[in-house]
Protein backbone atom coordinates (compact mmCIF):
# COMPACT_ATOMS: atom_id res chain seq x y z
CA UNK A 1 0.00 0.00 0.00
CA UNK A 2 1.25 3.46 -0.87
CA UNK A 3 0.60 4.82 2.61
CA UNK A 4 3.16 2.32 3.95
CA UNK A 5 5.97 3.72 1.76
CA UNK A 6 8.56 6.12 3.14
CA UNK A 7 8.17 9.75 1.98
CA UNK A 8 11.67 9.58 0.43
CA UNK A 9 13.14 6.55 -1.36
CA UNK A 10 16.40 7.20 0.47
CA UNK A 11 18.01 10.05 2.37
CA UNK A 12 21.47 10.99 1.13
CA UNK A 13 24.14 12.88 3.02
CA UNK A 14 23.65 15.71 0.53
CA UNK A 15 19.97 15.89 1.57
CA UNK A 16 21.04 16.39 5.19
CA UNK A 17 23.77 18.83 4.11
CA UNK A 18 21.21 21.06 2.42
CA UNK A 19 18.76 20.75 5.32
CA UNK A 20 21.47 21.95 7.70
CA UNK A 21 22.69 24.62 5.28
CA UNK A 22 19.23 26.14 5.16
CA UNK A 23 18.74 26.01 8.90
CA UNK A 24 22.14 27.52 9.73
CA UNK A 25 21.54 30.26 7.16
CA UNK A 26 18.02 31.33 8.15
CA UNK A 27 17.62 30.31 11.79
CA UNK A 28 19.63 32.24 14.37
CA UNK A 29 18.12 30.01 17.08
CA UNK A 30 19.47 26.86 15.41
CA UNK A 31 22.92 28.41 14.89
CA UNK A 32 23.08 29.40 18.57
CA UNK A 33 21.92 25.92 19.62
CA UNK A 34 24.59 24.25 17.48
CA UNK A 35 27.35 26.54 18.77
CA UNK A 36 26.32 25.95 22.37
CA UNK A 37 26.37 22.19 21.77
CA UNK A 38 29.96 22.34 20.57
CA UNK A 39 31.08 24.43 23.51
CA UNK A 40 30.90 27.93 22.00
CA UNK A 41 28.67 30.27 23.96
CA UNK A 42 28.63 33.78 25.30
CA UNK A 43 27.94 36.81 23.16
CA UNK A 44 25.16 36.22 20.63
CA UNK A 45 26.85 35.11 17.40
CA UNK A 46 26.26 36.73 14.06
CA UNK A 47 26.40 34.24 11.20
CA UNK A 48 28.19 35.77 8.21
CA UNK A 49 27.73 32.98 5.70
CA UNK A 50 27.34 29.22 5.31
CA UNK A 51 28.98 27.28 2.48
CA UNK A 52 28.23 23.77 1.23
CA UNK A 53 30.76 21.31 -0.24
CA UNK A 54 33.90 23.43 -0.20
CA UNK A 55 36.83 21.55 -1.74
CA UNK A 56 40.57 22.03 -1.46
CA UNK A 57 42.58 20.24 -4.18
CA UNK A 58 45.15 19.00 -1.65
CA UNK A 59 43.16 18.61 1.57
CA UNK A 60 39.76 17.37 0.39
CA UNK A 61 36.23 18.57 1.02
CA UNK A 62 34.33 20.14 3.92
CA UNK A 63 30.63 19.27 3.84
CA UNK A 64 29.63 22.58 5.47
CA UNK A 65 31.47 25.64 6.73
CA UNK A 66 29.72 28.20 8.91
CA UNK A 67 31.50 31.49 9.52
CA UNK A 68 30.28 33.55 12.46
CA UNK A 69 31.36 36.60 14.44
CA UNK A 70 31.72 35.59 18.08
CA UNK A 71 33.13 38.06 20.59
CA UNK A 72 34.70 40.11 17.79
CA UNK A 73 36.43 37.10 16.23
CA UNK A 74 35.64 35.34 12.96
CA UNK A 75 35.08 31.73 13.92
CA UNK A 76 34.74 28.97 11.32
CA UNK A 77 32.84 25.79 12.12
CA UNK A 78 33.94 23.04 9.70
CA UNK A 79 31.26 20.34 9.63
CA UNK A 80 31.52 16.74 8.44
CA UNK A 81 28.14 15.07 7.95
CA UNK A 82 27.83 11.28 7.99
CA UNK A 83 24.88 8.90 7.76
CA UNK A 84 26.66 5.58 7.35
CA UNK A 85 29.53 5.99 4.87
CA UNK A 86 32.94 4.84 6.04
CA UNK A 87 35.37 7.70 6.78
CA UNK A 88 38.04 8.57 4.25
CA UNK A 89 41.70 8.14 5.30
CA UNK A 90 42.81 10.86 7.77
CA UNK A 91 39.48 12.63 7.27
CA UNK A 92 39.34 14.33 10.68
CA UNK A 93 42.96 15.50 10.48
CA UNK A 94 42.37 16.95 7.02
CA UNK A 95 39.46 18.98 8.43
CA UNK A 96 41.89 20.46 10.94
CA UNK A 97 44.47 21.12 8.25
CA UNK A 98 41.83 22.98 6.20
CA UNK A 99 40.92 24.96 9.31
CA UNK A 100 44.53 25.95 9.90
CA UNK A 101 44.92 26.84 6.23
CA UNK A 102 41.95 29.22 6.62
CA UNK A 103 43.74 30.94 9.50
CA UNK A 104 46.95 31.18 7.47
CA UNK A 105 44.98 32.69 4.56
CA UNK A 106 43.23 35.11 6.96
CA UNK A 107 39.81 33.70 6.04
CA UNK A 108 38.99 33.40 9.76
CA UNK A 109 40.62 33.89 13.17
CA UNK A 110 39.70 30.61 14.84
CA UNK A 111 38.11 27.32 13.83
CA UNK A 112 36.64 24.15 15.24
CA UNK A 113 35.77 20.83 13.60
CA UNK A 114 32.47 19.02 14.11
CA UNK A 115 31.00 15.74 12.98
CA UNK A 116 27.22 15.31 12.73
CA UNK A 117 25.95 11.73 12.52
CA UNK A 118 23.48 9.25 14.04
CA UNK A 119 24.35 8.33 17.62
CA UNK A 120 25.13 4.78 16.56
CA UNK A 121 27.77 6.08 14.13
CA UNK A 122 29.35 8.38 16.71
CA UNK A 123 29.56 5.59 19.27
CA UNK A 124 30.98 2.94 16.96
CA UNK A 125 33.38 4.83 14.71
CA UNK A 126 36.77 5.68 16.22
CA UNK A 127 37.39 8.43 13.64
CA UNK A 128 34.40 10.39 15.00
CA UNK A 129 36.16 10.92 18.33
CA UNK A 130 38.99 12.79 16.59
CA UNK A 131 36.83 15.81 15.72
CA UNK A 132 36.70 18.69 18.20
CA UNK A 133 32.99 18.08 18.78
CA UNK A 134 30.23 15.60 17.93
CA UNK A 135 26.50 16.21 17.50
CA UNK A 136 24.04 13.38 17.03
CA UNK A 137 21.17 13.39 14.57
CA UNK A 138 18.97 12.38 17.50
CA UNK A 139 19.73 15.65 19.30
CA UNK A 140 18.87 17.62 16.13
CA UNK A 141 15.60 15.69 15.85
CA UNK A 142 14.83 16.73 19.42
CA UNK A 143 15.53 20.36 18.54
CA UNK A 144 13.19 20.24 15.53
CA UNK A 145 10.52 18.50 17.59
CA UNK A 146 10.35 21.18 20.28
CA UNK A 147 7.51 22.89 18.42
CA UNK A 148 4.68 21.17 16.62
CA UNK A 149 4.76 22.74 13.15
CA UNK A 150 4.75 21.07 9.73
CA UNK A 151 8.06 22.50 8.53
CA UNK A 152 10.12 21.34 11.50
CA UNK A 153 8.24 18.03 11.71
CA UNK A 154 9.22 17.36 8.08
CA UNK A 155 12.89 17.97 8.83
CA UNK A 156 12.75 15.81 11.95
CA UNK A 157 11.20 12.99 9.91
CA UNK A 158 13.98 13.23 7.31
CA UNK A 159 16.59 12.89 10.03
CA UNK A 160 14.72 9.96 11.58
CA UNK A 161 14.78 8.19 8.21
CA UNK A 162 18.55 8.80 7.99
CA UNK A 163 18.97 7.35 11.49
CA UNK A 164 17.04 4.25 10.41
CA UNK A 165 19.26 3.91 7.32
CA UNK A 166 22.29 3.93 9.60
CA UNK A 167 20.73 1.23 11.76
CA UNK A 168 20.17 -0.97 8.70
CA UNK A 169 23.77 -0.49 7.51
CA UNK A 170 25.64 1.23 4.70
CA UNK A 171 23.99 0.91 1.30
CA UNK A 172 25.64 3.32 -1.15
CA UNK A 173 23.48 4.69 -3.96
CA UNK A 174 25.19 3.73 -7.22
CA UNK A 175 25.08 6.27 -10.03
CA UNK A 176 24.91 4.40 -13.33
CA UNK A 177 26.14 7.30 -15.48
CA UNK A 178 29.21 7.86 -13.28
CA UNK A 179 29.84 4.10 -13.10
CA UNK A 180 29.74 3.84 -16.91
CA UNK A 181 32.14 6.78 -17.27
CA UNK A 182 34.70 5.19 -14.96
CA UNK A 183 34.24 1.74 -16.49
CA UNK A 184 34.91 3.16 -19.98
CA UNK A 185 37.95 5.02 -18.67
CA UNK A 186 39.33 1.85 -17.05
CA UNK A 187 38.78 -0.21 -20.21
CA UNK A 188 40.55 2.38 -22.39
CA UNK A 189 43.50 2.63 -19.99
CA UNK A 190 43.78 -1.14 -19.72
CA UNK A 191 43.83 -1.49 -23.51
CA UNK A 192 46.34 1.23 -24.41
CA UNK A 193 48.39 1.66 -21.22
CA UNK A 194 48.40 -1.71 -19.43
CA UNK A 195 51.63 -0.72 -17.67
CA UNK A 196 49.61 1.80 -15.63
CA UNK A 197 47.85 -1.13 -13.93
CA UNK A 198 44.67 0.96 -13.61
CA UNK A 199 42.54 -0.18 -10.70
CA UNK A 200 39.08 -1.54 -11.57
CA UNK A 201 36.77 1.27 -10.41
CA UNK A 202 33.76 -0.96 -9.77
CA UNK A 203 30.34 0.63 -9.05
CA UNK A 204 30.53 4.36 -8.35
CA UNK A 205 28.39 6.89 -6.49
CA UNK A 206 27.53 10.37 -7.75
CA UNK A 207 30.40 11.95 -5.79
CA UNK A 208 33.15 9.71 -7.22
CA UNK A 209 35.85 11.82 -8.84
CA UNK A 210 39.19 9.96 -8.81
CA UNK A 211 40.63 6.99 -10.66
CA UNK A 212 43.84 5.36 -9.44
CA UNK A 213 46.88 3.81 -11.10
CA UNK A 214 49.53 1.52 -9.66
CA UNK A 215 52.17 1.42 -12.42
CA UNK A 216 54.20 -1.75 -12.49
CA UNK A 217 57.50 0.15 -12.25
CA UNK A 218 56.60 2.00 -9.04
CA UNK A 219 57.46 0.77 -5.53
CA UNK A 220 54.42 -0.13 -3.41
CA UNK A 221 54.49 3.09 -1.40
CA UNK A 222 53.81 5.15 -4.54
CA UNK A 223 50.41 5.64 -6.17
CA UNK A 224 49.02 7.88 -8.91
CA UNK A 225 45.54 9.42 -9.13
CA UNK A 226 43.72 11.25 -11.88
CA UNK A 227 41.70 13.73 -9.82
CA UNK A 228 39.10 14.39 -12.49
CA UNK A 229 37.16 17.12 -10.68
CA UNK A 230 40.39 19.10 -10.16
CA UNK A 231 41.97 18.50 -13.62
CA UNK A 232 45.10 17.05 -12.00
CA UNK A 233 47.21 13.90 -12.12
CA UNK A 234 49.14 13.37 -8.88
CA UNK A 235 51.91 11.02 -7.82
CA UNK A 236 51.94 10.65 -4.03
CA UNK A 237 55.47 10.59 -2.61
CA UNK A 238 56.57 8.91 0.63
CA UNK A 239 57.70 12.25 2.09
CA UNK A 240 55.86 14.40 4.66
CA UNK A 241 54.10 17.53 3.39
CA UNK A 242 56.36 19.62 5.63
CA UNK A 243 59.29 18.75 3.33
CA UNK A 244 57.73 20.29 0.22
CA UNK A 245 59.82 23.47 0.32
CA UNK A 246 63.00 21.43 0.84
CA UNK A 247 62.06 19.17 -2.08
CA UNK A 248 61.30 22.15 -4.32
CA UNK A 249 64.63 23.79 -3.55
CA UNK A 250 66.55 20.57 -4.17
CA UNK A 251 64.74 18.99 -7.13
CA UNK A 252 62.61 21.52 -9.08
CA UNK A 253 65.42 22.25 -11.53
CA UNK A 254 65.62 18.54 -12.38
CA UNK A 255 61.92 18.25 -13.27
CA UNK A 256 60.05 19.29 -16.43
CA UNK A 257 58.52 22.77 -16.16
CA UNK A 258 54.94 21.46 -16.12
CA UNK A 259 55.61 19.14 -13.14
CA UNK A 260 54.97 20.72 -9.74
CA UNK A 261 56.03 19.57 -6.28
CA UNK A 262 52.95 20.03 -4.09
CA UNK A 263 51.37 19.19 -0.75
CA UNK A 264 48.80 16.37 -0.87
CA UNK A 265 47.28 16.30 2.59
CA UNK A 266 49.99 14.89 4.84
CA UNK A 267 52.23 13.84 1.96
CA UNK A 268 54.24 15.55 -0.75
CA UNK A 269 53.47 14.82 -4.38
CA UNK A 270 54.26 15.50 -8.02
CA UNK A 271 51.47 17.06 -10.10
CA UNK A 272 50.69 17.67 -13.75
CA UNK A 273 47.64 19.72 -14.71
CA UNK A 274 45.52 18.08 -17.43
CA UNK A 275 42.46 19.01 -19.53
CA UNK A 276 39.08 19.00 -17.82
CA UNK A 277 36.63 16.12 -18.21
CA UNK A 278 32.92 15.87 -17.40
CA UNK A 279 31.96 12.65 -15.58
CA UNK A 280 28.31 13.18 -16.53
CA UNK A 281 29.02 13.41 -20.27
CA UNK A 282 29.69 10.65 -22.79
CA UNK A 283 33.19 9.29 -22.20
CA UNK A 284 33.68 8.42 -25.89
CA UNK A 285 33.68 12.15 -26.71
CA UNK A 286 36.43 12.77 -24.14
CA UNK A 287 38.89 10.01 -24.96
CA UNK A 288 41.59 12.45 -26.10
CA UNK A 289 41.50 14.23 -22.73
CA UNK A 290 41.67 10.85 -20.98
CA UNK A 291 44.70 9.90 -23.10
CA UNK A 292 46.46 13.10 -22.02
CA UNK A 293 45.82 12.23 -18.36
CA UNK A 294 47.13 8.69 -18.87
CA UNK A 295 50.25 10.01 -20.61
CA UNK A 296 50.75 12.36 -17.64
CA UNK A 297 50.53 9.35 -15.32
CA UNK A 298 53.14 7.52 -17.41
CA UNK A 299 55.46 10.53 -17.19
CA UNK A 300 55.04 10.80 -13.42
CA UNK A 301 55.76 7.11 -12.99
CA UNK A 302 59.10 7.64 -14.69
CA UNK A 303 60.04 10.67 -12.54
CA UNK A 304 59.72 9.19 -9.04
CA UNK A 305 63.41 8.30 -8.94
CA UNK A 306 64.40 11.98 -9.29
CA UNK A 307 63.24 12.75 -5.75
CA UNK A 308 65.69 10.74 -3.75
CA UNK A 309 66.66 12.21 -0.40
CA UNK A 310 69.74 10.08 -0.04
Amino acid sequence: MIDELLPLEAVSERDIDLLLHEELTVSADFSIWLLENIGISGQKPSVIKVWHSISDPDLGQSDLIMLAIIQDQRVAVLIENKIDAVPQPNQSSRYKERGQKGINNKDWDKFTTVILAPKNYLQNNSEAALYDAQISYESIVKWFSRNDNPRENYKADMLRQAIEQNRRGYNPIINQKITTFFRDYWQLASRYFPELNTEDPGPRTATSGWISFRPNNLPKQYKIWHKIEYNQVDLELPFAAEKVEFLRDKYSAQLPKDVQIVKRGRKAGLRINVPSMDRLSDFSEQEEMAFQAMKAAIRLSSLFYVLNES
